[in-house]
């Protein structure tokens, strides 16, 4: 009797824990989510990070939050920018500026690149000042960009039994068939509130000469 027991409490502890984590994963990603997409009401942008080349300071898939700027903005050296890259028409990038040239244009840079960008940015080209950062959450929205279908439908997948673990009820074996249908509604939605919030996607290298001045 006291194996069966201690059996019944160890898968007691066991399903406790998972139902705890699918919460937690379940907070933290809806939490993201609405801090992704909250931009849009106060007229700011959420951008997608869609390169590589700036790790350890940003990952793909992280979004961006950044604030408008004005004809009037005092552009700050050392700050992070969202800007359309010079040298490629129709691309954003989320580089730092590093220099401000004689001329009036910036020298910009990425923070895992040894050299600073090639072409000056102009003034007229800087979008908006980068001021929070919402780690991950932009994955599925980079995925389905680039069409890494498997990758967006495992993450549905399992996020969507993740959330259905989530409304079990701990004097409660399974979750419920209205469970199971929140649970798909609220995956969908925190998907859809990330896509409806980020304005592009965009490059992203922050420079290491200048990783000590924040944001």
């Amino acid at each position: 009797m006291s194996d069966v027991g201690n059996d019944a409490a160890g898968s007691g502890w066991a399903r406790l824990l998972v139902v705890l984590a699918c919460r937690c994963y379940r907070a933290v990603l809806l939490t993201l989510a609405v801090v992704a997409a909250l931009p849009l009401v106060a007229g700011w942008g959420s951008y997608v990070v869609s390169s590589d080349s700036m790790r350890p300071s940003l990952a793909v898939g992280d979004v961006v939050l950044a604030r408008p700027t004005r004809p009037d903005h005092e552009v700050r050296v050392g700050r992070v920018y969202v800007f359309e890259d010079p040298a490629d028409d129709g691309r954003l990038l989320v580089h730092r500026i590093v220099e401000r040239r004689d001329d009036g244009s910036f020298t910009t840079a990425g923070d895992a690149n040894d050299v600073t960008d090639l072409t000056p940015l102009g003034g007229s080209g800087i979008r908006a000042q980068a001021i929070l950062l919402a780690p991950y959450v932009g994955l599925p929205v980079h995925w389905a960009r680039t069409g890494q279908w498997v990758r967006l439908a495992l993450w549905l997948l399992l996020s969507s039994a993740a959330f259905a673990l989530a409304g079990v009820r701990l004097d409660d074996e399974r979750p419920s068939r209205r469970g199971r249908r929140r649970a798909a509604v609220a995956t969908v939605v925190a998907v859809g509130a990330v896509a409806a919030g980020t304005s592009g996607a965009a490059g992203a290298a922050f420079t290491a000469r200048t990783t000590a001045s924040g944001w």
